[in-house]
């Protein structure tokens, strides 16, 4: 997948290794990431829109050290997830 190439490019680039990948061992690190455990990193992302008497409550979960870094090294700016809880929208979807 795109993002595995992506992700894996920039690891070797400088080096590194992404850890908190491996729920069964979240020291683990590794330079190597399936996009199967990138996606998952992301799983538990939630915005809530609740909507009474005219006035709307948002929340959007905020993100992990990890989920920062996976989108810094994709070449997205973490302003975009923000977007999402002030917007309503993602401008990636428009």
């Amino acid at each position: 997948m795109l993002i595995e190439f992506i992700i894996r490019g920039s690891l070797q680039n400088d080096k590194a290794k992404l850890r908190d990948l491996h729920p069964e061992n979240r020291k683990k690190a590794t330079d190597k990431p399936t996009s199967d455990r990138l996606l998952k990193a992301f799983s538990g992302i939630t915005l809530t829109i609740i909507e009474m008497g005219g006035k709307r409550i948002k929340h959007l979960t905020p993100l992990s050290e990890l989920q920062k870094e996976v989108l810094k090294r994709l070449g997205l700016d973490s302003a975009l997830y923000q977007d999402l809880e002030d917007n309503g929208t993602c401008p990636l979807l428009l």
